[in-house]
C-alpha cells in the first residue's frame, strides 16, 4: 500500500545482515505484518526482521508548550 508508515511495534530481529558487500533486501507484507527479507548469493531467501506496522495519516501535532511554563 502507498499509505505512509506511521508506527512500528513488535519489532523482532530474526537474522544477521552482513553489509560488507551489496545485499538485496525486500519486504513482504500481509495486512499489518511486515517481514524484511534478504537473498543470499545462491538466491535463497532469509528473514532478517519482522514487525507490526500502522499506516495512514499522522495525528495532528500537539500544541506548543507555553513559554511561561515552569518545571
Amino acid at each position: 500500500t502507498a499509505d505512509p508508515l506511521t508506527s512500528m511495534r513488535d519489532i523482532r530481529v530474526t537474522g544477521w545482515l552482513d553489509c560488507s558487500e551489496p545485499v538485496e533486501l525486500y519486504t513482504e507484507r500481509k495486512g499489518h505484518q511486515v517481514r524484511l527479507l534478504k537473498k543470499d548469493e545462491t538466491g535463497e531467501v532469509h528473514e532478517v526482521a519482522t514487525a507490526t506496522v500502522t499506516t495512514g495519516a499522522y495525528p495532528p501535532r500537539p500544541q506548543p508548550l507555553s513559554t511561561t511554563a515552569t518545571v
